[in-house]
């Protein structure tokens, strides 16, 4: 496979269940109560920021996030070349155990090799000048990169999704690739096991305020559903952000922060939920599939391996 360089060399070869909508948009939930929870959590003002489909400053401005002013966005708390190098020269998250001789085939640094089969991106896509503090404004291309802000809009295609692959000389993930490779070598129901942990990924329940009254008497939290008992704050991270929302194979994100497009006949085609999904228990599943016009789409790419 040719990588396609676009002149300059690409960050290892070379991007809120949504954006923060209005009341008025649809939420992550079809029922009524959840319909209610997310418009609250969405609707906390108009977008001010670069680009109403991208970036809300108004909202994340208010939430506080020691991580996203972290004056050292790159420390040793964030995933660093070494998680690349790991996925791509240890034949146990390359290729997930699936050739037991001779050499695999081979992906690009930043993707690992998915049941010996297909390359996909270790990281959630993002666009070639993204930041940790600053999702980009370049859609030439798809980047999956570590510590920066995902590629994603409300309004986000999957066909917006396949041409920027293509660009980076890549394709759209299909959805049975993509469930395929979520669940993990062992084919659990999230990227770490079968049971929900609501602190893994970044879901809703993530940052629920556990000090609040009303969740303080609580012997665990977070807990499933706790943001709509506990309220707390929640927003879009960079890429690789929560270290231990890696699967087996290596691959970082896919359950939580954003939605991925896939290539399928579904009429809303995301798969993995996002870090405002009011029901993140359901929704974060890798064999979930919305029926409704989600929000915070964004996607990862995959390629035939060389």
């Amino acid at each position: 496979m040719r990588i396609h360089r676009h002149g300059a060399r690409l960050r290892f070869c070379a991007p809120l269940c949504g954006v923060l909508v209005l009341a008025s948009a649809v939420s992550c939930e079809r029922n009524a109560a959840t319909t209610q929870q997310d418009a609250a959590m969405d609707a906390s003002s108009p977008d001010t920021g670069i680009d109403a489909n991208v970036w809300d400053s108004a909202v994340d401005a208010a939430l506080p996030d020691a991580n996203l002013n972290d004056a050292n966005p790159n420390d040793a708390s964030l995933p660093d070349a070494e998680v690349v190098d790991a996925a791509t020269l240890d034949a146990s998250v390359a290729d997930g155990g699936g050739q037991d001789s001779g050499v695999p085939p081979i992906c690009p640094p930043e993707m690992v090799l998915v049941n010996a089969t297909y390359c996909m991106d270790i990281w959630e896509a993002s666009r070639p000048d993204a930041t940790g503090l600053h999702p980009g404004i370049d859609e030439s291309f798809a980047v999956s990169a570590p510590n920066v802000l995902p590629w994603w809009s409300s309004s986000l295609t999957a066909s917006v999704a396949e041409l920027a692959c293509n660009n980076a000389a890549k394709r759209l993930c299909t959805a049975t690739e993509w469930e395929t490779a979520c669940a993990g070598p062992t084919q659990t129901l999230y990227g770490y096991g079968n049971l929900y942990e609501p602190a893994t990924c970044n879901g809703i329940d993530t940052r629920c305020d556990c000090t609040n009254a009303a969740c303080s008497s609580e012997p665990v939290c977070p807990f499933a559903m706790c943001w709509s008992q506990c309220g707390g704050t929640f927003h879009v991270d960079p890429t690789g952000f929560f270290t231990g929302c890696m699967n087996g194979w290596g691959l970082y994100d896919m359950n939580g922060n954003v939605w991925e497009a896939v290539d399928s006949a579904d009429l809303y085609p995301f798969r993995g939920g996002a870090f405002n999904c009011g029901n993140s228990e359901t929704n974060h599943r890798c064999d979930f599939v919305p029926s409704w016009n989600i929000s915070a789409k964004g996607f990862r790419c995959c390629a035939d391996p060389l």
